[in-house]
C-alpha cells in the first residue's frame, strides 16, 4: 500500500507544470531551479546585450567625434595659413606701393622745384624796365612760351600720376575689403559648424545616457521581478509542506513509515531549494554589482569625452579669437598706411597746384582799388606786379582780392589800361 502511495505521489509530482504552479501544488526542485536558471540566463543575456550594444554605440560616437575634431582643427588650420600668406601678401603690395610712391613723390617734387625755379624768373623778369604795355606782353609771351610745353608736361604727367596712385589706392581699399570678408565669412562658416557638431555631440551623449538608465532601470526591476517570484514560491513550498505535515500527522503504520521517507526526501528537497536560492542570490548580487560597474565605467567615458569636447571647443574658439584679433589688426595698419598716402598725395597736390596758379587780368582805370577774379594766396603783396600803360606801380595792401595800388602822382580813370600778373 505505501509503495502504490508512494509511486501515486511521484506520478503526481512529475504530471505538475511548475512553470505555471497552483496554490496546492509542491514544486520540484530541479524544476524551480531550471526555471529560475533560465530566467537568469534570460536577463543576463538581454542585459549583456543591451550594455554591448551602447558600448558600440558610444565607441562610434566618441571615435566620430574625434574625427570632426581633427577635420574641424585641418580646416581651421589651413584657414589660418592661408589668411596669413594673404596678409603677407597685402603687406608686400603696400609697400612696394609704398617705396613707388616715395620715388614718384622725390620726382615730382624735383619738377615742382624746376618750375618754382621757371616762374620765379617769370617774376624777375617782369621786373625789367618796359616803357609800353606792348613791350610787358611781348616780354611775357616770350617767357611762357619757353615754359609752356614743360609746364604742360609736368601737369599732365602729374594728373596721370594722380589718377595712377587713386587707381592703387582703389584697388587695395578694394582688395582688403574683399579678405576681411571672406575671413569673416570663413569664420561664421567655421563657428556654425562647431556649434552643429557640438549640439550633435551633446545630443547623442544625452541619448546614450537615457539608454544606459533606461537598461539599468529595466535590469533592477527584473531581478527584483525575480527576487519576488522566488519568495513567493518559497512561501508557498514552506506552506505546502506544512500542509502536508497536518495532514499525515494521525496516518500510522506503513503509510507513517512513507510519508516519513517522503517528509525527509521534502526535507533534502527543501534544504536544496534553499542552497540554490542562495546561489540565485549570489547570482543576482553579481549581475547588479556588474551593471552599476558598467554603468560607472560608461559614466566616466561620457564625462571624459564630454571634457574633451568641451577643451576642443575651447582650443578651436581661442584660435578663431585670435585670427580674428591678428586680422583686424592688419586692416588698422592698412587702413592707417592708405590713410597716411592719401594725405601726402593732398598736400601735394595743394602744394603743386598753389605755386603753378598765376592769372593776368586787365581792367580799364578806375582809381586805385581793384576786385580781382581770384583771391591773392597768402595775401602777400610781393605776389602781385600792377601795371597802368605799361608803367609799373607798387602794390599798398591785398586783402584776398582786393588790390590797393599805391598813388603814383596822378589819376587813374578809364582811359587808362591797368593789368594785374598776380600768384593765386
Amino acid at each position: 500500500m505505501a509503495q502504490i502511495r508512494s509511486k501515486q505521489i511521484k506520478d503526481f509530482l512529475s504530471t505538475v507544470n511548475w512553470a505555471e504552479t497552483s496554490d496546492f501544488e509542491i514544486a520540484n526542485t530541479s524544476d524551480i531551479a531550471q526555471f529560475v536558471a533560465g530566467e537568469i540566463s534570460a536577463v543576463n543575456s538581454a542585459s549583456t546585450t543591451a550594455i554591448s550594444s551602447l558600448q558600440s554605440a558610444l565607441d562610434a560616437e566618441i571615435l566620430a567625434t574625434n574625427s570632426d575634431v581633427s577635420r574641424i582643427d585641418g580646416a581651421l588650420n589651413a584657414e589660418i595659413a592661408a589668411t596669413n600668406s594673404e596678409v603677407i601678401r597685402i603687406d608686400g603690395n603696400v609697400s612696394a606701393e609704398a617705396s613707388t610712391r616715395l620715388a614718384n613723390d622725390n620726382t615730382l617734387q624735383s619738377n615742382i622745384d624746376a618750375e618754382n625755379a621757371r616762374i620765379d624768373a617769370i617774376l624777375l623778369a617782369s621786373d625789367a624796365d618796359k616803357d609800353t604795355f606792348v613791350e610787358v606782353v611781348a616780354l611775357i609771351n616770350s617767357v611762357d612760351l619757353e615754359n609752356d610745353d614743360a609746364l604742360a608736361a609736368v601737369i599732365l604727367n602729374l594728373n596721370a600720376e594722380i589718377d595712377s596712385t587713386n587707381s592703387d589706392v582703389t584697388r587695395m581699399d578694394n582688395a582688403t575689403a574683399a579678405e576681411i570678408a571672406a575671413t569673416n565669412s570663413d569664420v561664421s562658416r567655421i563657428d556654425a559648424a562647431h556649434g552643429v557638431e557640438v549640439a550633435a555631440t551633446n545630443s547623442e551623449i544625452t541619448r546614450i545616457d537615457g539608454e544606459l538608465s533606461a537598461e539599468i532601470t529595466a535590469t533592477n526591476s527584473e531581478v527584483s521581478r525575480i527576487d519576488g517570484e522566488l519568495s513567493a514560491e518559497i512561501t508557498a513550498t514552506n506552506s505546502e509542506v506544512t500542509s502536508i505535515d497536518v495532514r499525515l500527522g494521525s496516518v500510522s503504520g506503513d503509510l507513517v513509515e512513507t510519508v516519513d521517507s517522503i517528509e525527509s526526501a521534502l526535507s533534502v528537497e527543501i534544504s536544496g531549494t534553499n542552497s540554490e536560492v542562495i546561489r540565485i542570490d549570489g547570482s543576482v548580487s553579481t549581475e547588479k554589482l556588474r551593471a552599476e560597474t558598467a554603468e560607472g565605467v560608461n559614466s566616466a567615458a561620457v564625462v571624459t569625452e564630454k571634457d574633451r569636447a568641451l577643451a576642443a571647443e575651447l582650443v578651436l574658439t581661442n584660435a578663431l579669437a585670435a585670427e580674428v584679433s591678428a586680422t583686424n589688426s592688419e586692416v588698422t595698419r592698412l587702413d592707417g598706411e592708405d590713410t597716411a598716402m592719401k594725405g601726402r598725395l593732398v598736400t601735394l597736390e595743394a602744394s603743386i597746384m598753389e605755386d603753378d596758379q598765376v592769372a593776368v587780368e586787365t581792367f580799364a582805370g578806375a582809381g586805385f582799388t581793384y576786385t580781382l577774379a581770384n583771391a591773392v594766396q597768402e595775401n602777400q603783396a610781393a605776389l602781385v606786379d600792377a601795371f597802368v600803360n605799361g608803367h609799373r606801380l607798387s602794390v599798398t595792401s591785398v586783402t584776398g582780392a582786393s588790390v590797393v595800388l599805391a598813388n603814383p602822382g596822378y589819376t587813374v580813370d578809364s582811359a587808362d589800361e591797368v593789368i594785374f600778373v598776380y600768384q593765386y
